[in-house]
């Protein structure tokens, strides 16, 4: 009876302190700011659509927008949900109401929980305020911890310095699924809070990798249960799928920026062939409207994303005789180069291929117009460009087909070093491509420049 009472209060002093722990570290989160911050634009100069991370439950979710020039505060509510509770909430608010080509400072957060550290943006340009030069970042298959360190410092500074306007990544964030499970949500979070300098201060847009389609390596099941068909990915950003009439959030999308009309697709899911089973919609319809629209428009370029390569010469994805793609770069070529062609896609972004390598204009395997290295002038066909090359702990691709194929105008072999391509844009007749490696992030290590006129 005595050791019936002993284990009696034993119990009730656990729940006690187990009590009074979760109470305190109640108190303790309900001063820790919001982290993740992150910006996307939305196709609207006028907007800007924010988004953030909690640990708990954090009431409304709020965006305090304040003007420099006037000092107006402008308050904007949003949503947050949880696809796990343990993995924290999402918040995210669209702002509205700005003006184009504007600088604003912001902070998010809420009432009770408090806020986080001012921060400024600047929104999109429009007719108004056109930019006849301009830049943006594009980087693809970056991990957390080992190799991605010296092309986030270098993407810091460019951010630092005002050289770029927003960054774009082309899928893989952080290999949260080549990772024990159990760790596979901090990952996530480790990805956010690395590019936080960046990803609070421009636009930061994405599209759908593998490494985002579920947790991955899990025999026991301890996190497919939740974490499958691309559940963090479309939890955590927010793309303007919904603005853009694709009716996902973030699977594929489009948004104007100045004279660029950006198309982000899925190389994951949603076309013959695709990898990946899950449908989202019908992609290519989608596409092809899309496209249609844009070219109706006149923009003066158009750029696509997507996370596969089409044209790459790496063994096993392109013909090493042939420089035809195959296996699954053949599907890609399949159920997209036709379109890219039909309605003058300038360029295809891409990644997953650890390595880097761009193309001449190509159609159906084939280089078309003369070209130099360098300068690819009135080119009449895509120029596809693989900047998988962040860096990310599964090593580079290094089995490369010899010779090159025709197609093929520069490649990072036998170099195996992680960087950072950058896009000038200069009006309607020239469309620049620099590509760094990190151990020298000043002088490019490949370049080329498409001409007009």
């Amino acid at each position: 009876k005595q050791q019936q009472q002993l284990l009696f209060r034993m119990n009730c002093l656990f729940y006690v302190l187990v009590f009074a722990f979760l109470q305190t570290l109640l108190c303790f989160h309900t001063y820790i700011p919001p982290t993740q911050i992150h910006m996307a634009y939305t196709g609207d100069p006028t907007e800007m659509r924010f988004a953030w991370h909690t640990t708990i439950p954090s009431g409304i979710s709020v965006v305090n927008i304040t003007d420099p020039e006037t000092e107006l505060i402008t308050f904007y509510n949003g949503t947050s949900d949880t696809y796990l509770l343990s993995a924290g909430w999402n918040h995210n608010v669209k702002v509205i109401g700005l003006k184009p080509n504007k600088q604003y400072q912001f902070r998010v957060g809420s009432y009770e929980f408090g806020w986080s550290a001012q921060s400024e943006f600047t929104t999109a340009p429009d007719s108004s305020s056109y930019k006849s030069n301009w830049k943006f970042s594009h980087i693809g298959d970056m991990g957390i911890f080992e190799y991605s360190f010296e092309t986030i410092q270098g993407l810091t500074r460019l951010v630092d310095s005002g050289d770029i306007d927003f960054v774009f990544q082309t899928g893989d964030f952080g290999y949260g699924n080549d990772r024990d499970p159990a760790f596979y949500e901090e990952s996530w979070n480790i990805f956010f809070s690395q590019c936080q300098l960046i990803m609070n201060r421009v636009p930061y847009m994405v599209t759908v990798g593998n490494h985002e389609h579920s947790c991955g390596h899990d025999e026991f099941n301890e996190c497919e249960f939740y974490a499958t068909n691309f559940t963090d990915y479309n939890a955590r950003y927010r793309m303007p799928g919904y603005e853009s009439g694709s009716n996902n959030r973030n699977m594929w999308y489009s948004f104007d920026y100045n004279n660029v009309h950006f198309v982000i697709i899925s190389t994951e899911t949603d076309y013959p062939g695709a990898p990946y089973t899950e449908k989202w919609g019908d992609q290519l319809t989608w596409l092809e409207t899309d496209l249609m629209t844009a070219n109706s428009k006149n923009y003066d370029w158009i750029i696509v994303g997507g996370h596969r390569p089409m044209y790459v010469s790496v063994n096993g994805k392109s013909d090493p005789i042939t420089g035809e793609p195959i296996s699954q770069q053949a599907s890609i070529q399949a159920a997209f180069e036709e379109l890219f062609n039909k309605y003058n896609v300038d360029v295809y972004f891409d990644g997953h291929v650890h390595q880097y390598e761009r193309s001449y204009p190509v159609y159906n395997s084939t280089v078309q117009g003369v070209n130099t290295q360098s300068e690819y002038k009135n080119p009449n066909a895509t120029v596809y460009i693989v900047n998988g090359n962040a860096g990310n702990t599964e090593g580079f691709y290094t089995d490369w087909n010899t010779p090159a194929p025709s197609w093929s105008a520069n490649r990072l072999f036998p170099i195996m070093e992680h960087g950072y391509g950058i896009v000038e844009i200069k009006g309607n007749t020239e469309f620049k491509w620099s590509y760094y490696i990190n151990s020298n992030q000043t002088a490019p290590y490949d370049s080329f420049t498409i001409t007009r006129g």
